[in-house]
């Protein structure tokens, strides 16, 4: 039988890793914005194929968004949220 790892655990077992938190400092903000689509979407209970009717943005783009296999413009960022009737928050943080 097999045992389902919360995502939030397997992220941070990966970050103890340090070639794995190296590479995932490199891809940060690309892995947020895949993630926060992806949550935004599920919350509003919309398949990729609605989302892509409500924004315009094709299916495959919201698929490749999704998968990390796409970095998506601002433009298309604001169009996906527009189509999920929210905004986009941006901010500039010090490192840690």
């Amino acid at each position: 039988m097999s045992k389902t790892i919360p995502f939030e655990v397997l992220e941070q077992q990966l970050l103890q890793n340090e070639s794995f938190k190296n590479e995932y400092s490199n891809t940060q903000a690309e892995y947020e914005a895949m993630r926060e689509v992806m949550k935004a979407r599920i919350e509003c209970d919309l398949t990729q194929k609605e989302l892509s009717q409500l924004s315009g943005v094709t299916q495959a783009d919201i698929s490749r968004i999704e998968n990390g296999n796409f970095n998506p413009t601002i433009k298309m960022l604001q169009r996906l949220a527009a189509g999920m009737n929210r905004h986009i928050e941006l901010k500039f943080v010090p490192n840690t």
